[in-house]
């Protein structure tokens, strides 16, 4: 019996409860007869329109124009005839008299009622039904939101790399052709990495970690021996999922902020750990740091507007920043956060998200 079906259930039971107080208290019907006549109506109006029509057309909720589908309709009419006889039945081997060979004008309100608690549970699932769809049909515009952010982000930081890339494979290929060779066999690795990444919402840690030693290795041919990397990453996290390319911008900032800027380089640092049942995805730099003024943010609320950002803002990451941040908040709630944090020298981001269940160990 999924939760659905028991939430609806301990409704129609608390309804029928009222009932049979009013009842009670309106007629001077005893509350005991009247709570078995009631809950036995009702519980049985329940049980076929929930636990047997739903288990037979589970995609049954709505009709084409919204309201209930035809084949809810139809299971009304007998829906309302047995739990009459069932509930009525139930009552009067309760109360030790029966009530279905009396005139109609005897049972008819009793059946009136029935009619009224019948409507009613049929209006509590269609209500829930609607509910659902609503919950399914935000999810996917969710989702849907999700990949077109995650392509836009790719279109936004691949030109930058690309145009730098090819400009040093030109020179490569007058100098040296092996080298040039080996450049564009990391770029064929770095673009196909890009294409599979853009195509799913999250995929393992073990993937985001190898598309970004592609990108690095791209980097190093410009940058030399004054970038250095390092990944501080156990081994066991490699197959936790995180959303796709969501260490590119930070990497890709912490190199253009942070490192090119500098005359002897620096050291990259890619981190990931569990602590506290949380994971913890961190870039870190040693190298020129965040700009004066900039205030680091550490909210799990989405960033404003690019051009309602303070100059420094947009200088230390604005678009990538804040996509981070959106994507982060979109894939797990609320609970998730960014920060970003001067360690003079340099800047570290760590992305935060609780883990759930047995992954939420701790790694030194």
């Amino acid at each position: 019996m999924t939760p659905n079906t028991r939430r609806r259930g301990l409704i129609t039971m608390l309804v029928c409860t009222g009932i049979a107080w009013a009842l009670h208290a309106g007629t001077g019907v005893p509350f005991d007869r009247g709570l078995v006549y009631a809950q036995a109506h009702g519980l049985t109006a329940w049980f076929i329109l929930d636990a047997v029509h739903h288990r037979i057309w589970p995609e049954d909720q709505r009709g084409a124009h919204g309201f209930l589908s035809w084949r809810t309709l139809a299971t009304l009419v007998p829906a309302l005839v047995l739990s009459f006889v069932v509930g009525t039945l139930i009552g009067d081997v309760y109360s030790g008299h029966t009530t279905l060979n009396t005139s109609f004008s005897r049972w008819a309100p009793s059946l009136l009622f029935n009619s009224v608690l019948l409507i009613g549970v049929a209006g509590l699932f269609y209500a829930q039904a609607v509910r659902n769809q609503r919950r399914l049909a935000l999810e996917g515009l969710q989702r849907h939101a999700a990949q077109t952010q995650l392509q836009m982000l790719q279109t936004q930081l691949e030109p930058h790399m690309l145009f730098n890339t090819l400009a040093n494979l030109r020179v490569l290929i007058g100098v040296s052709p092996p080298d040039a060779q080996h450049m564009l066999d990391q770029l064929n690795d770095y673009l196909r990495a890009s294409l599979a990444s853009s195509q799913t919402p999250t995929h393992p840690l073990s993937h985001e970690v190898q598309r970004l030693k592609d990108y690095l290795g791209l980097m190093s041919w410009r940058m030399g021996d004054r970038l250095r990397c390092e990944f501080d990453i156990a081994p066991h996290l490699m197959g936790v999922a995180v959303p796709s390319m969501i260490l590119q911008p930070l990497v890709e900032n912490a190199i253009r902020h942070g490192l090119e800027p500098c005359t002897k380089g620096g050291t990259l640092t890619i981190s990931a750990h569990l602590h506290g049942g949380e994971m913890q995805l961190s870039v870190a730099d040693d190298g020129a740091g965040c700009p004066e003024g900039f205030q680091p943010p550490d909210t799990p609320a989405v960033l404003p507007r690019v051009d309602s950002e303070p100059a420094a803002a947009r200088h230390a990451g604005g678009f990538g920043l804040r996509a981070t941040r959106e994507r982060l908040a979109l894939a797990h709630g609320p609970q998730a956060r960014m920060s970003v944090q001067a360690t003079h020298p340099g800047t570290r981001v760590t992305l935060t998200w609780p883990m759930p269940g047995p992954q939420a160990g701790s790694t030194p």
